[in-house]
Parts: structure tokens; sequence; C-alpha cells
């Protein structure tokens, strides 16, 4: 009979120890980064891509997500998210611009720095200037398509086209507030709006379920010591 206690105290630990490893190991987790903003256009714009290229501190993630037919003469929105937590990055966004009564592209608009957007357009700079290695027929081409393609295959162009070129774009931490960018319209550089940009990266922290979890194992372990000593003096 003296015995009965003590397994019955192992056995609560171990139930309590069990209950801590399920909490820690199965339990999904809150966490990513959040990308926000406005878009101001000067003209009509259609099929808008947000091409990114971001690194957790330890990997490195690339993406596009689509922002649709964004408008011309309003300010409007944008907001996103991705699973990772984002500490440094690069971005752009590229889409095809339509100039005023016109139903066909005029060419690739491109979000860069805003200290860069003024000296291009200051310069006329052309998209073979700037990109000498990607024709622009290209890009079009790609933006032309529906997201699914973007998403898929004809994404890796725009993708090879942002790391090529990533001197050029917008840079980030993971704890950006309103940084300012360009939008310049080629073929030659000319103003085609602004934007600002914020990142939030909220760090992984686990699910309430999961400290509930925890408090019961914790919780076990202290009943099961109790006991334990209380037995031992009395």
């Amino acid at each position: 009979m003296n015995n009965i206690a003590p397994m019955g105290r192992r056995f609560l630990l171990l139930c309590a120890a069990g209950i801590a490893y399920l909490a820690l190991s199965t339990s999904p987790v809150f966490g990513g980064t959040i990308f926000s903003g406005t878009v101001t256009l000067t003209d009509n714009q259609v099929s808008d891509y947000f091409v990114y290229n971001v690194t957790d501190g330890t990997n490195t993630f690339t993406g596009i997500k689509s922002l649709g037919t964004i408008p011309g003469g309003v300010t409007l929105p944008f907001n996103f998210s991705i699973s990772q937590v984002v500490t440094s990055g690069y971005a752009t966004i590229l889409g095809l611009y339509l100039p005023p009564a016109s139903i066909v592209p005029g060419g690739v608009s491109v979000v860069v720095p805003t200290a860069e957007h003024d000296s291009l357009i200051a310069n006329s700079t052309t998209w073979d200037t700037l990109f000498p290695g990607t024709p622009e027929a290209s890009i079009m081409a790609v933006l032309g398509t529906n997201d699914a393609a973007v998403g898929n295959s004809d994404g890796t162009t725009l993708l090879n086209f942002l790391n090529t070129y990533n001197a050029n774009f917008v840079t980030f931490n993971g704890n950006t507030l309103g940084k300012a960018a360009g939008v310049v319209l080629f073929s030659t550089a000319a103003n085609g709006g602004s934007i600002s940009l914020n990142v939030n990266a909220a760090p992984n922290v686990p699910e309430p379920s999961t400290f509930l979890m925890l408090a019961l194992g914790a919780g076990a372990i202290l009943i099961a010591r109790r006991r334990g000593f209380k037995k031992s003096t009395s």
C-alpha cells in the first residue's frame, strides 16, 4: 500500500509533462508581417503587382501580390500580409498605365525611392538606360496575363527583374512607417504618382490555448510536488 501514493504522483507528473510537451510542440503561433499603405496615381493603371524579396534574418522569401486595377486621381489604401516575420527586404510595384482617353497601355510603371524618382524624371531617363538587360515589352507581356499566370510560371520574370535591379527599388525593415516612394512611367521617365509604405512585423507568439495548456501542466506538477512534500513530512 505504501507504493500507491508515489505511483500516483509519478503518473500525475508524467501527465503534466505530456500536456506541456503538447502545448509547445503542436500549437500554432500567431505572427507574420503586414504590408499596408496608400497609392496615389496620376493615370489609371491595370495589372498592378507588389513584388517583394524579404528575409526573416535567416531565410529569404520572395513573392507577388496582386493590387488589381488602380484608378488615377485618387488615393487608395492597400493591405496584405505574409506569414514570415520580416527583418528587412526590398520591393517595387509594377503595373501597366493607361494614358488619358486610352485603353491601350502606354508602358510599365515602376515604384522607386523618392530621390531616384525625382532624378529619373529630371533627367528623362529611359527604360533601356535604367534596366538595360530587360526589354520593357517583356514585362508588359507578363503584366498583361492573369493573376494565376503571374503568381506561378510568369511570376519568375517579375521576381528576376526585382532581384536583378534591386538597388533601384524600395528598401525597408520590419518596423517601417510611412516610407515615401514615387511611381515612374516609362518608356521615358515621367511622374506617375506616389506611395506611402508601412511594414509591421509581429513576432511569433503561442496561441492563447497554448498558455492554458502550459498552465494546466504547471499546475499539475505543483500539486504533485506538494502532495509529495506533505507525505514526506507527515
